[in-house]
């Protein structure tokens, strides 16, 4: 009887979640409700004044050069068990159902929070839920872009949420080997689309694409291969490991390196310049989760152990990983050359 009273709560309640940071369009008709069941409403939760400019106080607030760090903050508190959300941007200003999304960034578990419910106590305006680090990729030119912020909930109905932001893309300041635009891999869609997630797990999306986070409990993360959703056929696309910046433009074979902690804690994984930078000073002191590796740069690696990372270890000869944190180290064994772009 209560895991059927937690299951109706999550299902009925009404404080869903809406994106706080970057600041969304429309956000005086932005509801935090999923997407229609069908899609009507994809993308953007289309709706009168859903392209309304943020009323912003820094007229630069949703200005950012690629490559710098950027955060993802909420408003609410019905997390429904976290699960994983998607950062995807589109060279359209104003997206409809014909536009290109691109993802830029995976969180696969604990997203917006990792929790086995929601956030107490129930507030619509709550500031409770996990705060996440990303980045635009040095290679995106700059421009006019919308970046969205896409959700499949853990836990109650199998919905699909998405908010979506108008931003400015400035020149990077740094440039480094990041897939190009069109190189990126297409935003994850599911719920609403006939293809339904299964209950119970934080998804791994098909291609995460090369940057990842993994913030929930490892026992709760989708197993590689598995159907991430199934339609009525039964046949739905599968679960894929992050992606190499190198290995873009031509598949190679990949293994994982397993190990799961007996327990875990919420963590905050930095950008990729936070971990470059990291390795070359080697002075900084990250907490972090027993048992958990870090690819900081795809040519070294950490483990923590007793609380703290080890020394920045080297990969072997031919082979480099995915640059990502988490219970898994994830091994290209073709490694391949990189593409400057």
């Amino acid at each position: 009887m209560h895991t059927v009273a937690i299951f109706t709560f999550l299902a009925v309640s009404t404080a869903h979640m809406i994106i706080e940071t970057p600041y969304p369009y429309g956000r005086d008709s932005l509801t935090n409700s999923p997407l229609d069941p069908v899609g009507a409403d994809f993308p953007c939760k289309q709706r009168k004044g859903v392209y309304d400019p943020p009323l912003l106080s820094n007229p630069e607030a949703n200005k950012f050069a690629a490559g710098d760090i950027l955060e993802l903050s909420f408003l609410g508190s019905a997390v429904h068990g976290g699960g994983s959300c998607q950062i995807s941007i589109s060279p359209d200003r104003y997206p409809d159902k014909n536009s290109a999304w691109k993802v830029i960034h995976s969180i696969q578990g604990g997203c917006p929070a990792n929790v086995d419910g929601n956030l107490e106590p129930e507030n619509p305006e709550g500031r409770d839920a996990a705060r996440f680090s990303f980045h635009i990729p040095e290679s995106i030119s700059p421009g006019l872009y919308t970046l969205a912020w896409t959700w499949l909930n853990r836990r109650g109905s199998r919905e699909f949420f998405m908010n979506c932001a108008p931003i400015t893309v400035t020149a990077a300041k740094n440039h480094r080997t990041f897939p190009k635009y069109t190189d990126l891999p297409d935003m994850f869609i599911a719920n609403i689309n006939g293809c339904m997630t299964p209950e119970g797990v934080d998804i791994r999306f098909p291609n995460p694409g090369y940057s990842v986070d993994f913030r929930g409990n490892p026992s709760n993360l989708m197993q590689i291969g598995t159907l991430v959703c199934r339609d009525a056929t039964g046949k739905g696309p599968v679960a894929g490991a992050a992606r190499n910046v190198s290995e873009f433009s031509r598949p190679t074979s990949m293994l994982t390196v397993n190990n799961s902690p007996s327990t875990t804690s919420a963590f905050v994984v930095t950008s990729y310049s936070a971990l470059v930078n990291l390795q070359k000073s080697n002075r900084i002191k990250e907490a972090c989760t027993e048992g958990f590796w870090k690819c900081i740069d795809g040519m070294t690696y950490q483990q923590c152990a007793s609380g703290s990372w080890s020394t920045p270890m080297m990969m072997a000869t031919g082979t480099s990983c995915i640059v990502s944190t988490g219970h898994e180290l994830i091994i290209d064994i073709n490694k391949p050359g990189m593409e400057n772009t």
